[in-house]
């Protein structure tokens, strides 16, 4: 199948993506949705056949405090005749295509609920924890409130910009947000804006939180916060609103601060969301926690080539492509490499899952010291 992969104008995803909706009956007033806000529009054509419509935008993140492109995917859409075709395997190969003609290293998806992505190596490396509980549960979490509540809007995006810098410090697997990023968030897709209030102390906002309300729940959409007084301060604003809301839903990266918060009291769903696709092994092989003491060599191999790569990380942390003559010290597949470098799971544990194979004890050293565990997060709206 010939196919290239390139920008469309929004008429033609609109035309495709709108339609969609309305066979599946996703929406009732599509002709109001807000479909490009933040994502470029882009196309999969066969010869002038345009078979599939995706969004989508290169941002700037970082992995292990360590700046990175990302290729962030939206929802693709492919027609219903063109469906079962084999259209979604292609489009996946001229995304890496894509991103490898731009030097971006990384693409971000949303996991797909039949795993789409993961028959081309991709792995989550994001959990998705969802919260649900009755607001008096969260009026329990401090005794007596201090600061102020002060309700935002889109021209106030800069404030939320400062506090949210500082709270994604914590994470090892971050994107920047600009602007046009903001505006996305605190709008859902008709382009009306959600409810924002920020929490200041001393004159000074340290947490925030995006919310709506419908049919009687409480969804928080965004938050940010630079301590664990602030996170106190937005989970009570948000039980704040009983009886408006029968109940709260909301996320977090951190399990356990939240249990110890709220106790019993609230439910919590685990699922993985977003999915890192490593297109430049390099890249990712040099977003390491520390330089190895010792020369380490790697093979990796990736779902989408069908050769297997052998690179050298040397003492200095530099990464060299190296000929494949040579017996590795560790040996892994393109997806395991995104989970260890996101810190979603340690050499040792990924090693008793049978992803990551140690050929020498070099190498199960140099690994643990290079890619320690530690936590990633990144909403799933983005």
């Amino acid at each position: 199948m010939q196919t290239s992969y390139e920008p469309i104008s929004e008429e033609e995803f609109d035309r495709i993506y709108r339609s969609s909706l309305v066979k599946k009956r996703l929406r009732s007033q599509v002709e109001e949705l807000k479909l490009t806000q933040f994502f470029d529009p882009y196309g999969l054509f066969v010869g002038d056949e345009l078979r599939l419509v995706i969004g989508e935008t290169v941002v700037t993140g970082g992995v292990r405090d360590q700046e990175r492109q990302f290729l962030v995917v939206g929802q693709a859409i492919v027609p219903p005749e063109y469906r079962r075709q084999g259209t979604l395997r292609a489009a996946a190969s001229d995304i890496v295509d894509s991103c490898k003609q731009r030097d971006v290293p990384f693409a971000i998806l949303r996991e797909n609920k039949d795993g789409f992505y993961r028959q081309y190596g991709v792995r989550p490396v994001v959990d998705r924890r969802t919260w649900q509980c009755q607001p008096a549960e969260l009026l329990s979490v401090i005794d007596e409130y201090t600061g102020e509540f002060h309700e935002l809007h889109l021209k106030d995006w800069k404030q939320l910009q400062n506090i949210h810098s500082q709270y994604i410090d914590q994470f090892s697997l971050t994107l920047q947000r600009t602007e046009t990023h903001w505006r996305w968030i605190l709008s859902d897709d008709f382009g009306e804006s959600y409810r924002t209030t920020v929490w200041m102390k001393e004159g000074a906002p340290r947490g925030y939180v995006v919310y709506n309300v419908d049919d009687n729940q409480l969804v928080e959409i965004d938050s940010g916060y630079i301590d664990t007084e602030a996170l106190c301060h937005i989970l009570y604003y948000l039980g704040l609103h009983e009886p408006e809301c029968e109940t709260v839903v909301f996320e977090g990266p951190d399990r356990g601060r939240v249990f110890n918060l709220v106790g019993g009291g609230a439910e919590c769903r685990v699922s993985p969301e977003v999915c890192l696709m490593v297109v430049d092994v390099a890249s990712a092989l040099g977003c390491i926690a520390a330089p190895p003491t010792e020369s380490v060599l790697v093979s990796v191999s990736q779902q989408l080539e069908s050769e297997k790569k052998m690179f050298e990380i040397k003492n200095n942390g530099e990464v060299k492509r190296r000929p494949t003559v040579s017996d590795p010290d560790v040996s892994l597949n393109s997806g395991t490499l995104a989970q260890l470098a996101a810190g979603y799971r340690s050499p040792s544990e990924l090693n008793k899952l049978g992803y990551v194979k140690f050929q020498t004890k070099c190498g199960r050293k140099m690994f643990e010291r290079m890619f320690p565990k530690r936590l990633p997060f990144i909403r799933d709206n983005i």
